[in-house]
């Protein structure tokens, strides 16, 4: 079965020793499972700097994401973090995978509603790395963003013959509104599936299957209110017996949101030891679980 990942990284600045620490514990996690990890997204990543370990630790978790985008999705202007501009970097294989377009989408400045940044305001280039093709991409233009924002990363395209929407965010959480940016994550998710049917020229967009995954600094439940006209988005995150596994040592904020309701609930495995414990070294890993979606269908949808 196919499986989509998602790793809050914790202020990665592109450091070899994290990296070595990163890409063993995802040796571990490719050796629990026999599955092939399609899709990948690795949040909270501090600089484009660090694409060249993101490569290896994407290599280390599959050898088959040999295409990986990285995009700025934020920035704070206040507090601590001033002066912060974030990234989020996205592997995938492109022998199942055909992405057709990449980009980010931000909640608007002023009105609440999502925006995908044209890609005629961003600076966009390419490289390989160790076999890897990798593409950044940066904003030039923030005058429709809030101050202190996260957006949505995407990539667009064709997965298992059907049009598909993977997305990974990381909400803010010591700024902004988190409770606000995470209901900002449906219109924003419209916003892409509108710019991909008016830029690729093709409406079958308008209705792609939608899986983001993040560190949404709030417990799992839907972003918006269930309504006849609106996205529905369910969270999909690791449970056992208790309930919601912690990813975090005291939350369960790392997850899942699928728009897609046959996706089986118990789908989410979260993997605990990419996550420093309080006797380890703060900086040799994140403090954050890695999170694995199982691909599974309670029935197979209509094509």
């Amino acid at each position: 079965m196919p499986r989509i990942f998602h790793h809050n990284l914790r202020d990665y600045s592109g450091k070899a020793a994290r990296a070595d620490t990163f890409c063993n514990g995802y040796r571990h996690v490719a050796n629990s499972f026999p599955d092939s990890v399609v899709v990948a997204g690795f949040t909270e990543v501090l600089t484009t700097r660090a694409r060249t370990r993101l490569c290896g630790m994407a290599q280390a978790l599959d050898a088959g994401l040999s295409r990986l985008v990285v995009i700025e999705v934020g920035q704070n202007v206040g507090g601590k973090r001033r002066g912060r501009v974030e990234y989020i970097g996205i592997a995938w294989n492109p022998l199942e995978v055909e992405v057709a377009r990449a980009g980010f989408a931000v909640r608007h400045a002023v009105m609440r509603f999502g925006v995908c940044v044209d890609m005629k305001s961003v600076e966009r280039r390419t490289e390989e790395i160790d076999d890897v093709r990798v593409s950044v991409i940066t904003n030039k233009d923030r005058s429709n963003t809030i101050a202190d924002h996260r957006g949505l990363a995407y990539i667009v395209g064709e997965f298992l013959g059907r049009k598909f929407l993977f997305g990974f965010m990381h909400n803010v959480y010591g700024t902004g509104v988190r409770t606000l940016d995470f209901a900002m994550v449906t219109p924003m998710a419209e916003a892409v599936r509108r710019e991909a049917v008016k830029k690729l020229g093709d409406p079958s967009y308008a209705t792609a299957e939608i899986i983001i995954g993040g560190d949404f600094n709030i417990e799992p439940h839907p972003p918006t209110t269930e309504r006849g006209d609106r996205l529905m988005l369910y969270p999909r995150a690791a449970t056992d017996r208790f309930g919601y596994v912690n990813t975090t040592r005291v939350h369960p904020y790392d997850y899942f949101l699928v728009n897609n309701p046959n996706i089986i609930s118990n789908c989410v495995d979260a993997y605990t030891y990419t996550r420093a414990e309080p006797h380890t070294e703060r900086l040799a890993a994140s403090d954050h679980a890695a999170i694995i979606l199982d691909y599974v269908l309670t029935k197979r949808p209509r094509i």
